[in-house]
């Protein structure tokens, strides 16, 4: 079972941080239920007897072999009984009718084809790469895009791993929001009268909502799965197996016992076409099919994992399409800015209308809503946090005329990435810094313990949804070194004295 879990892990993305735990449920826990019931079946057909025949005394060994091997391969069938209580059991089960096929045979009834049961492993290893199919379209998605939201989620798993106040937390973090601003691009609300009630669904346009509309597509396809399982199922097995589990429960009701389903025989005829004293004779054998035992009991668990699956998922995307609903989205960011007890009350409500439609979006809301089921409220908390200091940061500089320069005042403290040289001016690509998102290359001439009263100039640090790059000259009034990372050195730079170059100001944010 170790196995199976890491193997899950590792070939259906077990615990990558990009969806909610009912896509868990179809994409990881439901492959591993049908991996786990092919395995008896597997085993049963290539380390046992699948199926024992009844042969003539007369048949050799090899002949009895060969019955065995055709019978298995070539399908059986089964006689309805003439008794008409028992032919009851068999209403609704898809049958086969053949004259002439096979032979002629003394034993009268209606024949009933069963060819399935050389197929079974097939079937529930095919069902579940059909349960992987939404998954991997979306972890492609999220992997592949230019937004790159699986890298973003998964760093936020790194950030969750570290105490408070750890140096590495703090750089992650601020390359965390710069990657997150990225994502929303400049805020803007939509025109006119589509968004005039907070209840009504958001706009398109930016922020932007394509991300969403593939999650909630996924979402679709997951419900379509299982309704097409039904069906594949249904082919399979015959008609009946629509309601094989409402046969089963009405059996155990009435009867106090499990009931046999004939869908699933234990007992067959087989028709051999075999040569005998230079001419081919047919020989009708009975068979016994002692995987039906495994089959019958794993497709009944199937039924009824599939009824409870099904109401499950579909209450799931109409939970997600609620959550596209301003006031939703309006009530989530409130709850978590409530949380950084950096909102008075009496702003509470319009600063959080205000960064669900005009920041967050329809995206926003659904990546932090994934943080939240992934990695719980508290570091969603400090991320909700700096992402307001932003947004609040980008609102007063469109205040003050779109002038970065606004941002540079309470920027804080830069974290760079090393490990530095030891001669020589060291330059240094750090992670993505401070509450505002810039990020770029570090010129920090001298050695390591000379940075105190150095110069620092940032030539190529940008600012999400700024057209350009502004340049930055200051003077390095602090320089530490945290802890090592897995990768590199982490050190905390304080810059006083901090000049822009003035590059084309900041677009307008869009009020309503």
């Amino acid at each position: 079972m170790s196995f199976l879990l890491h193997f899950s892990n590792y070939l259906i993305g077990g615990n990558v941080p990009i969806d909610d735990g009912v896509d868990k449920l179809n994409r990881k826990y439901t492959i591993l239920i049908l991996i786990c019931l092919s395995l008896p079946l597997v085993t049963k057909q290539f380390a046992g007897d699948p199926i024992e025949c009844f042969t003539p005394t007369y048949f050799t060994e090899p002949q009895a072999r060969y019955v065995n091997s055709y019978c298995w391969t070539a399908s059986t069938y089964y006689i309805i009984p003439v008794d008409v209580e028992d032919r009851e059991q068999v209403t609704r089960v898809h049958s086969v009718t053949f004259d002439e096929e096979g032979g002629s045979t003394s034993i009268r009834g209606e024949r009933i084809k069963v060819n399935y049961y050389q197929w079974a492993p097939i079937i529930l290893l095919v069902e579940a790469g059909l349960f992987y199919i939404p998954f991997a379209i979306w972890n492609s998605t999220a992997k592949n895009s230019g937004i790159k939201v699986g890298r973003l989620l998964k760093k936020v798993s790194v950030i969750s791993q570290y105490t408070p106040g750890h140096p590495d937390r703090d750089a992650l973090i601020a390359e965390f929001l710069d990657q997150f601003n990225t994502l929303m691009g400049v805020s803007k609300c939509c025109p006119g009268t589509v968004c005039k009630f907070d209840c009504g669904l958001a706009c398109g346009g930016n922020p932007s909502s394509s991300l969403f509309i593939l999650y909630m597509i996924v979402k679709i396809m997951y419900v379509f799965n299982i309704l097409m399982q039904y069906f594949l199922l249904t082919v399979f097995l015959g008609k009946g197996y629509l309601f094989h589990g409402v046969e089963v429960v009405e059996k155990l009701i009435n009867k106090k016992e499990w009931w046999t389903s004939p869908r699933f025989p234990l007992q067959t005829l087989c028709q051999v076409l075999a040569a005998q004293q230079g001419s081919l004779r047919t020989y009708t054998c009975q068979c016994v099919l002692p995987i039906n035992l495994f089959n019958e009991k794993i497709f009944s668990f199937i039924w009824f994992f599939f009824a409870l699956l099904l109401p499950v998922t579909i209450y799931s995307a109409l939970i997600w399409v609620w959550r596209t609903f301003t006031c939703s989205r309006i009530a989530f960011v409130h709850y978590y800015l409530w949380r950084t007890r950096r909102v008075g009350k009496e702003d509470l409500y319009n600063n959080a209308r205000k960064m669900a439609i005009q920041y967050l979006g329809w995206d926003g809301c659904l990546v932090l809503r994934l943080i939240e089921m992934n990695h719980g409220g508290t570091i969603l908390t400090i991320l909700t946090e700096r992402l307001w200091e932003f947004y609040e940061g980008l609102e007063r500089a469109q205040q003050d005329g779109g002038d970065p320069e606004a941002f540079l005042s309470q920027r804080p403290p830069i974290f760079a990435c090393g490990p530095f040289p030891t001669q020589g001016p060291p330059t240094v690509t750090p992670t993505p810094t401070g509450a505002y998102g810039f990020y770029g290359k570090h010129y920090l001439p001298g050695t390591p313990g000379a940075y105190p009263g150095y110069m620092w100039n940032h030539q190529d640090m940008a600012t999400p949804g700024y057209s350009g790059y502004p340049r930055i000259r200051g003077k390095i009034s602090s320089a530490a070194r945290g802890p090592p990372s897995a990768s590199c050195y982490t050190w905390r730079l304080t810059v006083a004295d901090a000049s822009l170059t003035r590059s084309p100001p900041l677009p307008k944010l869009q009020h309503r």
